[in-house]
């Protein structure tokens, strides 16, 4: 730490970095009953001329099973005085933050006070783990400020092994492995810059995490294979999801007339989603257990494996068999890392067969398996959450204990459908008809909003976007209603059309539900995968009925464009006073990578240059 320090006077940072992570070392040592104890030591130099405050800042989760000891700070001035961290700069305080959600969780925070550019923090402590969850660890190298020098490395008993996993560490990260201590060493990480159109940080950082386990041991903590985990989990949820009389009673009562697989899975589906309030209590073993179905049914909240637990218990009263099934929300899950605590959310598998009347054709089967999340308020059968697509989920079900790959919706099957019919007379008066129309997620995602959102404030919503290409519009005459997996909007409208003037032409904009948008591509190079998006589809179609004086030209009729991930194709067509727009952006839900820069940068602009098509018009008695 005293070397890091003495160094940091002759480190130069990039202008851009907030601080540079002079030394970030965490070595871990798990003893055979299960414990570990971590040594942390971490030194940040602040850059001058930036912000950087929150480096001067350690943050320490600590619970029942995690304990904190021999905390130490220092600052060291830029003139070399050195401050330490003094009792009154230690805090504790609760680490739950969102409504519905109680643990027993707290967070140490320690803050070295009057942190100046060019000044150094340095913290070290001891964390001492209990409990099988403390046999899964991971350390972040970088995120996105430069690193001076990080290790990570953990010490296992004799004869125990490792699972590992590691996140865009193999250029930068050197792993060495002598007997059962494992290590993993970064020097001289440079600043990762911030790029537009980037995935999250979180799929940025460079991170590993790892997972031991005894392969001799018959505990049931430890995981030598995803077998393990699923049994576990099975194990665990089993008998919470035995269905009493009084949640047997509640099930027969909602399927009550109802004769289809389909119908009863909904009626109970729907029961779970809107009856059950989320409330989570994570306290001791509920963190991974859940409540019996009985209480669920009865205090009417619970956390989504509660949720899971009570429509299971509820299903299995009308003779539909299903599992809990291991997810992860906004979490990358490694197939290499076998610990079920990569997981943090659970949602329900059922096995279907050639009499549920239920197709492969739903982006929620995988298999002979329906996926299904009660927690999540807009999920439908045979919709998956925009959050689970394209993740792994374990069954709890030892018989099919492989990760199962969630796909994305296609962008068929998450789309929306613009219409218009205009009539433009010739002062400028315009009136006309919208219609949108959403399909498949899109449709779940606008049942939710239609249910929560006042007509007044989707009304708003829409004259907010169409008002960019015409200012003074009016919309009236709100309908809604929906047709088979798709759910529509119609408005009227009426305002003045305003066309720019130049000379003895007028620009004629015949979008008006895009608008130009600036490139966001725009630099010469590239560092990070380009992410355009989920895979989604927006189909236009706008019909203009024009004043009988006006004279124009089409350069181009039809435009398309494309990348790997994205593509684009307009049409412009006239046939006497009507004028027909028709457009069709697509998502495919593809990374492409830094050396597909270039494809990707074309299209950005020429994405740009077909919402801002204008066509030239004259009237005729300017041509006389």
């Amino acid at each position: 730490m005293q070397d890091a320090i003495r160094e940091a006077q002759t480190i130069v940072t990039p202008r851009e970095a907030e601080a540079i992570a002079l030394y970030d070392v965490t070595d871990i040592e798990i003893t055979k009953g299960g414990r570990a104890k971590l040594q942390v030591r971490i030194a940040y130099k602040k850059n001058l001329g930036r912000d950087g405050e929150h480096f001067s800042t350690m943050y320490i989760p600590i619970s029942p099973f995690v304990k904190v000891s021999g905390l130490k700070g220092w600052l060291v001035k830029v003139n070399g005085k050195c401050l330490s961290l003094k009792k009154r700069d230690i805090a504790i305080i609760g680490m739950s933050e969102s409504v519905g959600y109680y643990d027993d969780n707290q967070v140490m925070i320690a803050t070295l006070p009057d942190v100046n550019p060019g000044d150094v923090v340095a913290f070290e402590y001891t964390v001492t783990e209990k409990g099988w969850t403390s046999l899964f660890q991971g350390f972040t190298f970088q995120v996105q400020q430069p690193v001076q020098y990080a290790r990570f490395s953990m010490l296992l008993p004799d004869e125990w092994q490792l699972h590992k996993a590691e996140q865009r560490t193999s250029d930068v990260v050197q792993f060495t492995q002598t007997g059962n201590q494992y290590s993993w060493t970064a020097r001289n990480l440079e600043l990762q810059p911030e790029e537009p159109l980037a995935p999250s940080w979180s799929r940025l950082s460079r991170r590993v995490a790892v997972a031991g386990f005894d392969p001799e041991s018959e505990d049931i903590h430890h995981f030598p294979d995803w077998g393990a985990v699923a049994r576990w989990c099975a194990d665990v949820h089993r008998p919470p999801a035995a269905a009493s009389k009084e949640v047997a009673d509640e099930a027969i009562k909602l399927t009550q007339g109802l004769g289809t697989f389909e119908e009863k899975l909904r009626a109970i589906s729907t029961f779970c989603q809107e009856e059950i309030r989320y409330v989570a209590i994570e306290i001791g073993k509920g963190r991974w257990v859940p409540r019996p179905a009985s209480e669920i049914l009865h205090t009417r909240y619970g956390d989504c494996k509660d949720k899971v637990t009570l429509m299971r218990a509820m299903l299995q009263s009308v003779g539909i068999t299903s599992v809990p099934v291991l997810a992860g929300v906004k979490n990358l899950i490694h197939p290499q890392l076998v610990t079920p605590f990569q997981f943090n959310h659970c949602i329900i598998g059922i096995p279907l067969d050639e009499t549920s009347g239920l197709s492969g054709s739903h982006n929620s089967i995988v298999g002979k398996w329906l996926f299904f999340d009660p927690t999540d308020p807009i999920a439908d059968i045979g919709s998956l959450p925009r959050e689970l697509q394209g993740s792994r989920v374990l069954l709890g079900a030892p018989d099919d204990s492989i990760l199962i790959h969630l796909p994305y919706a296609s962008p068929r099957d998450n789309r929306r459908v613009l219409w218009a019919d205009v009539t433009l007379s010739e002062e400028g008066a315009l009136s006309g008809a919208i219609k949108i129309s959403d399909f498949g997620s899109w449709a779940a995602q606008t049942r939710h909003e239609r249910r929560t959102i006042t007509v007044k404030k989707q009304i708003e919503s829409w004259h907010g976007m169409i008002s960019q290409s015409i200012p003074n519009i009016e919309l009236t005459s709100y309908r809604t209603g929906g047709e088979g997996d798709s759910v529509w909007l119609s408005l009227a409208m009426r305002g003045e059309y305003h066309l720019q003037a130049t000379g003895n032409y007028y620009l004629f904009k015949p979008d008006i539900f895009h608008t130009p948008e600036t490139p966001e591509l725009l630099a010469d190079h590239r560092e990070h995968p380009i992410w355009f998006g989920a895979p989604m589809r927006i189909e236009s179609r706008i019909t203009w009925h024009l004043p009988d004086d006006w004279v124009m030209e089409i350069d181009t009729a039809a435009v398309q464009i494309s990348c790997r991930a994205a593509s684009v194709y307009t049409k412009t067509t006239i046939s006497g006073g009507i004028l027909t727009y028709e457009s069709i952006e697509q998502q495919n839900g593809q990374l492409m990578q830094p050396a597909e820069y270039p494809s990707a940068r074309a299209f950005s602009q020429g994405l740009s240059s077909t919402r801002g098509q204008t066509i030239l018009v004259q009237k005729k008695k300017d041509l006389e």
